[in-house]
């Protein structure tokens, strides 16, 4: 129905039996993915309406409004944090857009702790799948600076980007039997040294039945 439920576990402790969880309401169409940024503070959501919205839940009281609302003629496949939270990924129709923001306090606001955010965004690059009719998902790291984001379209195909040189530098046609849904790039650890091949590994899953490595 287009809204976002907050639970804060364990849910008995935080919600009484007449009391619901607080919700998110920013979208007029089912939602198609959340994401988390690096800080843990801010949270991404993006739906059918085409919209991408930026909430700030950091605070006791959830927001009765998002910080940012990115919107876009297509519906929007997915939105993710980007390069330590520094950019917005949307992937919106066959295409996928870069965004970066910046939010700010109100100047001569240092008592009210819980003032709002004043906020700024830019579109800097949209990237679209020329062969593809709808980007179906995109896998971009965000747990450290990487460039490359890999997107799947809607003709089975999947593309890496280097968005610091905007160049696709790998295309990978009929990767799956059926359109990719889900594609993950390594995170690494925050426990352990990973190794850094594993920086040049990712996942792909589709609805064939297939989970695939590429390197």
């Amino acid at each position: 129905d287009g809204t976002v439920t907050l639970l804060r576990l364990p849910t008995r402790r935080y919600y009484a039996r007449a009391s619901a969880p607080p919700a998110l309401c920013a979208h007029t169409r089912p939602v198609s993915s959340l994401a988390w940024s690096h800080s843990c503070r801010l949270l991404l959501t993006s739906a059918a309406d085409g919209a991408a919205a930026l909430w700030d839940v950091g605070a006791d009281r959830p927001p009765a409004a998002p910080l940012i609302k990115l919107a876009h003629d297509s519906p929007a496949h997915g939105a993710s944090f980007f390069y330590l939270d520094r950019f917005i990924l949307v992937g919106a129709g066959n295409t996928l857009h870069l965004y970066s923001y910046a939010l700010q306090r109100a100047p001569n606001d240092d008592a009210a702790r819980a003032a709002e955010l004043r906020h700024a965004w830019r579109r800097h690059h949209s990237w679209p799948l020329e062969h593809a009719q709808t980007l179906t998902c995109f896998g971009a790291p965000n747990s450290f600076l990487s460039p490359i984001v890999v997107a799947a379209g809607s003709d089975r195909s999947l593309v890496a980007l280097d968005l610091g040189t905007g160049q696709q530098v790998l295309t990978i046609a009929d990767a799956h039997e059926r359109p990719v849904h889900t594609l993950r790039l390594s995170e690494g650890s925050a426990c352990a040294d990973a190794p850094a091949a594993g920086c040049d590994l990712f996942l792909s899953a589709a609805l064939d039945g297939a989970l695939k490595l590429w390197d």
